[in-house]
C-alpha cells in the first residue's frame, strides 16, 4: 500500500518507542496499535500488531531510504610465478604492498618449470599466508594469499622428469610445447573473481616496483574505462624503451627505432642494450642523493600505444577479464592486440609509474653471464623497501566514479552498414600516417615479364604473383642503391622467400641486419631515367643471388625463386604507393577470421592485417 494513502487512512495510528534488552544488547522497538490488520512497510524493527485484542509479533522490512551500494574495488595482484631467484626479490615488494594495503589480495599462479621452484612457491605461500591472514568482523581469518595451479603443475613436472629419463635412455628428441597460460585466464575470467576488482598481472622477473606510484596507477585504472590495458613505464620493455630513449643518453641512437607492430625491436636485436639499461638504472639509484626524487628522472608522459605490447606489468579492469575465458596460447597477442583492436580501445603506458623487467628469452644468454645485475637489484630492493616502509600511504578510496574517457587525438572512426552486419572503418591514407621509422616508404613490387604484382597469402604465408591482388611492402633505403624489403617485422631474404614468416630465420637474422641488404641494379637495356626503380634487378648481397620467379601451369601460383644469374625473370619494378583520391582518409571493411582482423581497402581492394604476429598496416587503428 502507498505510504501516503496509509497515512490518510490510519491517521489515528500512533507510535510509542519502548526500549528493551535482549541478550544484554539494546534493541529499538516500535509499538503500533490498529483496529484492523494491515500490512505495510515499517521501520526495520519488531512490530506489535493488535487485531481483535490478539497481539501478534511480526518482523517487518525496511521503510527508510535505500542505502547506496558501495562500489568497492578490490585490488588483486597476480604473478606468473616460477623462478626462485626472481621471486625472492619480487616478494620484498609484494610484502610491502600487502602491509600498506595498496593491494588487497596476492594470487600466485604456479608456472614453474622445475620441481625445486615449485616447492619453493609452496613454502612462500605458507609463509605469506601466516603473515597476512586478516581477521574480519566475526573474528574469522580472511584469506589474502592464494595459490593456483600448484598441484596440477607439480604432477606435470614429476611426469616430465620421468619422461626425460625414459627418453634419455632411448635417445628420443623432444619438441618444445607452446606455453599454456589457461590456468591464469580461466580464474580471472570468472565473474566472482573479477567483479568490482582491479586485476594486476605481473611477470615473476619484475625486479623493481615503484610502490608510491602504484597506488596512483590503480586509481587511474579505476577511472580510465577507455584504455584496454594500462602498462607500467617499464625498464627493458621493447615499446617503453622507444619512449625512454632520451633518458639513456648513451643509448638514444640505438633506441630511436620503434618496434614495428609492437614486436621485437632493438632490445631483441642487441640484448647488450638491455643489460646497459639495467646497469644505468640501478647505478642512478645509488648515486642519487634524494631517494624520493630519484624516479622523477625516469617519468615520461602517459602514452597511448597503437600496436601490440609486451605485457610485463599490466593493470586490467575487472569487467574486461570476461573476454579471456578461452585463452590458452598467444595470450600476449590476444590481450594486447586482438581485444583492443576488436573494441577500438588502445593500450596506455602509465608514464609516472615505473617498474623494471629483467629479461626476455632472447636476452637470457647475455643477462645470465654473471650475477652482477641480480646483486645490484638485491641491494636496490632492500634499500628501497626499507626507505619506503617508513612512509605513510593514504588509504585507497573505496568509492570512485568511473569516467568514460574519449580522447579525440586517438579516436577511431567506426562506421556500420545498417542493412547488414558489415563493419567499416575510416583511417588516414598511408602517406598521411605517422611512420615511426621515417626512412621506410610504401611500395608495390611488380614483375616486369608477367606484368603481375607480388602479393601475400596471409593464411599460407606464401608470396606469389597475382593479376588481381597486390600487397604494399615497406622498403627501407639504406642508401640510394641498397634497400631492405619488409612485411611488418619480416624481411625478404634469400633464406625465406618460400616462407617469409619463418620464425627460425627471423630470430637468426636479428643480430645480422646486413644479411637483409638488397642491391638495386639497373637493367642496361632500360634507357628511361625518369624512374630509377623501373626495370631493376634485386640482388641479395650475402650470396650475390637474384630474386626471380618459378613458372608453373595456370592452375597453380607463380612463386618466388632464387636465380644465380640475372635474366628476364629477375626484372622488377618498384612502384611507390600514391593515393587515388586527394581525401586524406581511406575506407576499409573490417572482417574477423580465426581471431585475426582483415581490412579490405575499398579504394584499391587490397587486404591488410593490423600486425597479427608482425605484419600489416600499422596505422589502421587509433588515428
Amino acid at each position: 500500500m502507498n505510504l501516503n494513502i496509509y497515512l490518510k487512512t490510519y491517521h489515528h495510528t500512533y507510535s510509542k518507542k519502548i526500549y528493551a534488552s535482549r541478550k544484554k544488547k539494546q534493541k529499538n522497538y516500535t509499538l503500533n496499535t490498529f483496529t484492523q490488520k494491515k500490512y505495510i512497510k515499517y521501520k526495520p524493527t519488531f512490530c506489535f500488531l493488535k487485531t481483535h485484542n490478539v497481539i501478534s509479533y511480526k518482523k517487518i522490512p525496511l521503510l527508510s531510504k535505500k542505502k547506496n551500494k558501495k562500489n568497492i574495488n578490490t585490488v588483486k595482484f597476480c604473478v606468473f610465478a616460477g623462478r626462485k631467484i626472481n621471486i625472492k626479490i619480487l616478494h620484498h615488494y609484494i610484502e610491502l604492498l600487502l602491509k600498506q594495503n595498496i593491494i588487497h589480495e596476492y594470487h600466485i599462479f604456479d608456472m614453474s618449470h622445475k620441481i625445486s621452484d615449485c616447492l619453493f612457491l609452496e613454502e612462500e605461500f605458507s609463509r605469506l599466508s601466516s603473515l597476512f591472514s586478516k581477521k574480519n568482523k566475526k573474528k574469522n581469518k580472511q584469506q589474502r594469499i592464494f595459490i593456483h595451479n600448484h598441484d596440477q603443475n607439480y604432477k606435470k613436472l614429476q611426469l616430465i622428469e620421468k619422461n626425460k629419463e625414459h627418453k634419455n635412455n632411448h635417445h628420443f628428441t623432444t619438441i618444445p610445447e607452446k606455453p599454456d597460460w589457461s590456468p591464469f585466464y580461466k580464474v580471472i575470467s570468472k565473474k566472482q573473481f573479477y567483479k568490482q576488482s582491479v586485476i594486476i598481472k605481473c611477470d615473476d622477473d619484475i625486479l623493481f616496483i615503484d610502490i608510491a606510484n602504484l597506488q596512483k596507477a590503480i586509481l587511474d585504472r579505476i577511472q580510465d574505462t577507455y584504455s584496454f590495458l594500462i602498462h607500467s613505464n617499464c625498464i627493458n620493455n621493447n615499446i617503453c624503451a622507444y619512449y625512454q630513449k632520451d633518458l639513456f643518453p648513451h643509448l638514444s641512437s640505438y633506441l630511436s627505432t620503434y618496434p614495428i607492430g609492437g614486436l621485437l625491436g632493438p632490445l631483441f636485436e642487441n640484448p647488450k642494450i638491455a643489460y646497459s639499461m639495467h646497469d644505468y638504472f640501478t647505478n642512478s639509484y645509488f648515486q642519487s642523493k634524494k631517494k624520493q626524487e630519484w624516479l622523477n628522472y625516469y617519468k615520461i608522459p602517459d602514452t597511448y600505444v597503437k600496436s601490440r605490447l609486451s605485457i610485463n606489468f599490466i593493470l586490467l579492469r575487472g569487467e574486461d577479464c570476461k573476454y579471456f575465458k578461452h585463452i590458452v596460447h598467444d595470450d600476449e597477442y590476444l590481450v594486447s592486440s586482438f581485444f583492443p583492436e576488436k573494441f577500438l580501445r588502445p593500450n596506455k603506458i602509465k608514464g609516472d609509474f615505473i617498474t623494471s623487467h629483467y629479461s626476455y628469452g632472447l636476452q637470457t644468454d647475455i643477462m645470465n653471464q654473471s650475477t652482477y645485475l641480480y646483486e645490484k637489484y638485491i641491494s636496490l630492493t632492500k634499500d628501497y623497501c626499507s626507505f619506503i616502509n617508513n612512509l605513510i600511504f593514504p588509504k585507497l578510496p573505496q568509492i570512485i566514479s568511473e569516467k568514460q574517457q574519449f580522447l579525440k587525438k586517438y579516436k577511431s572512426y567506426l562506421l556500420y552498414d545498417q542493412n547488414s552486419d558489415r563493419t567499416f572503418l575510416k583511417a588516414p591514407h598511408y602517406n598521411h600516417t605517422f611512420l615511426e621509422n621515417g626512412n621506410r616508404k610504401f611500395f608495390y613490387i611488380k614483375h616486369c615479364q608477367t606484368n603481375q604484382y607480388l602479393t601475400i597469402d596471409y593464411e599460407e604465408n606464401v608470396l606469389y604473383l597475382s593479376n588481381n591482388q597486390k600487397t604494399l611492402f615497406q622498403i627501407e633505403f639504406i642508401s640510394s642503391q641498397i634497400i631492405r624489403i619488409y612485411l611488418g617485422i619480416y624481411s625478404l631474404t634469400n633464406f625465406n622467400i618460400g616462407d617469409i614468416k619463418n620464425k627460425q630465420y627471423l630470430l637468426s637474422l636479428l643480430p645480422k641486419q646486413n644479411e637483409k641488404n638488397i642491391f638495386i641494379e639497373k637493367s642496361p637495356s632500360d634507357t628511361t631515367i625518369s624512374n630509377p626503380y623501373h626495370h631493376i634487378y634485386l640482388q641479395f648481397l650475402n650470396n650475390q643471388s637474384y630474386l626471380g620467379i618459378k613458372q608453373y601451369n595456370s592452375l597453380t601460383k607463380t612463386v618466388l625463386h632464387i636465380e644465380k644469374t640475372k635474366n628476364k625473370d629477375s626484372l622488377w619494378n618498384l612502384e611507390e604507393y600514391e593515393p587515388i583520391s586527394l581525401c586524406p582518409y581511406n575506407y576499409f571493411e573490417r572482417i574477423c577470421k580465426n581471431q585475426k582482423f582483415y581490412y579490405k581497402d575499398l579504394e584499391n581492394h587490397q587486404i591488410h592485417t593490423n600486425f597479427y604476429m608482425g605484419w600489416g598496416y600499422e596505422q589502421i587503428l587509433y588515428t
